[in-house]
């Protein structure tokens, strides 16, 4: 087990050279190195496309060899600098501020999501007594915080449960999955533009033939926007109430929070195999799926007695379409859309390597539609685990404004790799698009690298050799013939045979 550095701030961002190391990439597709790395332990990505982290902070104070340790708000662009960030989020006025300048209640474990209207929504617990609080950072930075739950103000009904995770929602507002113990049941809190409750909802499974009321527990870990307008939750379910993962569990609410449907993930008829998923444990990511007609769901899976990292597809009324195996850890994994240099689309997936220590690693699963027969092994196409100083899981992944990977550690540690390099595609010339009336004529190309291109064609008349447009001269159209057109760029030449009487023969009147 490596020894875990705990550094001041500076020596922290040193030894986060971490980043550019790799190990067990041996695949044809690859994942970036790192572009830069900076302290920090959760991850948001604006509308803007830039990136905002939490970054814990402690202020010493005058007396008593004290101090007082809180999170700041940091907000960097694509090229990893400073755009604003926010010291303590102070919440109180512990004996009632008396000593002017010190910060004495302020807000820790910060968690951060984006909302639709460039800013972010935030909730952390105070430094002294443990209240909740929730919060808006607008585009520019200001910020606004209140109780997440005031017990004494009058008014609309308070929130319910203790906050797993929160979301910006599609008309401003967002959105707050809790966990209310006492009726062992997942909660659903929505929240306006004006940080305002709009409703609550309590979601619980219930299992055929339970006791009533169901004494199992219904725990939501991951929880997004929908397509129709509605949402989707998922996490896990125990049947005798116990707070420990037992069978998956997903529902689909509507844009109200009522339950369209839920079910539970186990007796998977996946494809035969030694590592296909026959039950998932438990759910800690979802996203629509790649084709946007369904879902999916990663978490921590059952291959033949094992638990494994694995992924699971669902069409959107819940149908299942196929589970895999994708890594032989079972640590918590979280998932993103990514497109690679080719423009094909992958699961690009987060989770933690147990190899050397507890390292951040990504994979990169094939995201197109196959059968179920597939061999689960077919699917991850990339993998690669980032060496950290100390151990430190990885617990958010995401794609930055520019198509880059994005992601964050339990040990403080905000990574963005490089943007893919585009694929390069020899030049090619096509078929002209031609018109056997006048005479008219244009060269087509796919291709290259984007430098000048120079042609060449017997019998056509154009302003200038880079030109691809221009009047094919009278006597080839008075005797048409093939001709060869050849284009050259960057000193590579290639040639297209163009066959004006075929051509006129079934397409009689084009380019007009």
């Amino acid at each position: 087990m490596k020894k875990i550095y705990v550094p001041q701030r500076e020596l922290l961002r040193l030894v986060l050279l971490w980043a550019t190391l790799m190990s067990h990439m041996t695949w044809a597709q690859t994942i970036p190195d790192s572009q830069w790395a900076h302290v920090g332990r959760t991850l948001a990505i604006t509308t803007d496309g830039n990136i905002v982290t939490t970054e814990r902070i402690s202020q010493p104070l005058q007396f008593g060899g004290l101090s007082i340790d809180g999170d700041q708000l940091v907000k960097y662009s694509l090229q990893g600098d400073q755009l604003f960030h926010r010291g303590f989020i102070q919440v109180g006025d512990f004996i009632g501020g008396q000593i002017q300048g010190y910060n004495y209640e302020v807000l820790g474990g910060l968690r951060i999501a984006a909302t639709t209207n460039g800013g972010l929504v935030f909730l952390g617990a105070s430094s002294l007594i443990g209240k909740v609080y929730i919060g808006n950072v607008s585009a520019t930075g200001n910020v606004g915080v209140r109780p997440y739950v005031d017990y004494v103000a009058p008014g609309p009904a308070q929130p319910v449960g203790v906050p797993e995770k929160m979301i910006g929602t599609p008309d401003g507002g967002y959105l707050i999955l809790a966990f209310d113990y006492t009726s062992k049941s997942a909660y659903v809190n929505k929240y306006n533009v004006n940080s305002q409750l709009e409703w609550q909802k309590q979601v619980k499974y219930v299992a055929l033939g339970s006791a009533n009321p169901d004494p199992g527990l219904t725990k939501g870990q991951a929880v997004i926007n929908t397509p129709d307008g509605g949402y989707l939750v998922a996490g896990y379910y125990n049947g005798s109430g116990n707070d420990t993962p037992e069978v998956g569990w997903v529902a689909k609410l509507d844009g109200g929070g009522s339950v369209v449907w839920q079910k539970l993930l186990g007796n998977l008829q996946s494809s035969p195999g030694g590592e296909s998923i026959i039950e998932m444990q438990s759910i800690t990511d979802v996203i629509v799926s790649a084709d946007g007609a369904g879902y999916a769901l990663v978490g921590t899976g059952t291959a033949t007695h094992r638990l494994r990292t694995a992924l699971l597809e669902l069409n959107s009324d819940g149908g299942f379409r196929r589970a895999s195996s994708i890594d032989v850890t079972a640590t918590r994994a979280y998932i993103t859309l990514y497109r690679g240099s080719g423009g094909q689309q992958f699961y690009a997936v987060g989770n933690s390597s147990l190899q050397n220590g507890v390292d951040p690693q990504i994979l990169l699963v094939d995201a197109a539609t196959r059968p179920q027969t597939d061999t689960d092994q077919r699917r991850v196409v990339a993998r690669r685990t980032f060496e950290a100083p100390g151990d430190g899981p990885l617990n958010s992944i995401g794609v930055a404004g520019d198509g880059s990977l994005v992601f964050s550690t339990d040990n403080n540690q905000l990574v963005k790799l490089l943007v893919e390099p585009p694929v390069t595609v020899a030049l090619q010339l096509t078929q002209p698009s031609y018109n056997c009336q006048t005479g008219a004529i244009t060269f087509n190309t796919t291709g290259g690298n984007g430098s000048p291109i120079t042609y060449n064609a017997p019998g056509i008349s154009r302003s200038s050799f880079t030109s691809n447009t221009g009047t094919v001269e009278q006597g080839l159209r008075n005797d048409p013939k093939p001709i060869t057109i050849t284009a050259t760029q960057n000193g590579q030449t290639v040639s297209y045979i163009f066959d004006f009487a075929a051509y006129c023969r079934n397409t009689p009147s084009a380019l007009p």
